[in-house]
């Protein structure tokens, strides 16, 4: 009952959606140097309930700098500075139905080299897991193909040196980027096999899950994290899989690339539904565009 939405619920999950596309394009118009994390979080929450939305769908996620790794951070306190980015993962509910949409800008209006980079892969990763996401083919279907993705454009950048090995891409792949989306944001619904299998799947390039079926929302999120001293975990991490050698000589080859990409977090997420023929993207009118969000912030409306 919670899978499949009819015309009245996607009615409202779409009212959601354009909420918070309006928040978004709000908080890019005030961001700034020196403002604090909390003055876009009030921005965002003022714009949900000034349309209709009694309440954020989720706890806002409103992380800039370092706090761009963090997945769910939720502080919202630090000071933004310039020449950082910031990470705005967020959602409005309406009549009780409730969105869920992510997207990084530069909190000075502008992307370094190194931001654009990685922003444009995931970008590339986002596009090409929709794509995917047809009626009949296995949910997580879109997974495989975004984590291909972004390994193609690590290795390019220098920072995977075997794009056939799982230990790294799962380094850098560290959740499934699909959820369902209804009355929750992490809806209620049977994907297909158990949670701990796909987990076990995550940097695999087998797509696996149930059918995708006309009615169906789901999250599409594929994200790039950059954690500072991210590479002093990978002992703890996959110590007991992979030789000391093997990941010494990964640490050695990639850290002089790694330190220029440290604090860079992009995370970029729709949300979608599966039609009788293919999908619609209900968030396609939020900016995600690199030069229409830096268009945006530059020509800013609200002081």
């Amino acid at each position: 009952m919670r899978v499949f939405k009819d015309e009245v619920e996607i009615s409202r999950m779409q009212k959601a959606i354009d909420i918070k596309g309006e928040a978004f394009v709000n908080a890019c118009d005030i961001c700034l140097p020196g403002m604090n994390e909390f003055e876009i979080e009030a921005m965002i929450e003022y714009t949900f309930r000034r349309n209709g939305s009694d309440r954020p769908a989720i706890s806002s996620i409103i992380g800039s700098g370092p706090n761009t790794v963090t997945l769910h951070y939720s502080d919202n306190n630090r000071t933004m500075k310039d020449g950082e980015l910031l990470l705005m993962d967020i959602g409005a509910e309406y009549g009780y139905y409730a969105a869920d949409i992510s997207r990084t800008i530069p909190v000075n209006g502008r992307f370094t080299k190194e931001q654009r980079e990685i922003y444009d892969l995931a970008l590339r990763a986002q596009k090409a897991a929709i794509d995917e996401l047809q009626p009949g083919k296995p949910l997580y279907s879109g997974h495989p193909k975004a984590a291909s993705v972004i390994a193609r454009g690590l290795f390019d950048l220098g920072l995977l040196t075997d794009t056939t090995s799982v230990w790294q891409k799962e380094f850098y792949t560290i959740y499934q980027i699909n959820h369902y989306l209804g009355p929750g944001v992490h809806d209620a619904g049977d994907y297909g096999l158990p949670g701990a299998f796909i987990r076990d799947l995550i940097a695999v390039d087998t797509a696996v899950g149930r059918p995708l079926e006309k009615g169906m929302v789901l999250s599409v999120e594929p994200g790039i994290y950059l954690r500072e001293n991210g590479l002093a975990q990978i002992n703890e991490t996959f110590g007991d899989r992979v030789s000391d050698e093997e990941i010494k000589e990964f640490i050695d080859r990639v850290f002089p690339v790694y330190e220029k990409y440290e604090n860079i977090g992009v995370r970029i997420e729709d949300d979608v539904l599966i039609t009788e023929d293919g999908n619609v993207v209900l968030s396609k009118g939020i900016p995600k565009e690199p030069e229409e969000i830096e268009r945006i912030m530059n020509s800013k409306r609200i002081r």
